[in-house]
């Protein structure tokens, strides 16, 4: 079920590519979209489903420190015995 079609200027906004990076996308078949022999076009609720499934939670500076001192304080232990 086709909800709202966007065109390519719309799909940039939404996902913050550059149009020539969504051509190259859909060129090599890793965007979801519709083609026709004149139009290109993404169905919205489809493409945000996309940018979901492909969403990368990069950890905050905070949680890096943490981890590292937790990093810190473990193999400084197991090189002591």
């Amino acid at each position: 079920m086709v909800s709202n079609l966007l065109n390519i200027e719309q799909a940039a906004a939404i996902t913050g590519y550059s149009k020539g990076y969504i051509y190259n996308m859909v060129h090599r078949r890793e965007i979801p979209h519709l083609k026709g022999k004149r139009f290109l076009r993404f169905d919205e609720s489809t493409l945000r489903a996309w940018m979901a499934d492909h969403y990368v939670n990069v950890p905050t500076h905070e949680q890096l420190a943490d981890e590292a001192a937790a990093y810190v304080i473990k193999n400084s232990k197991t090189q002591r015995k």
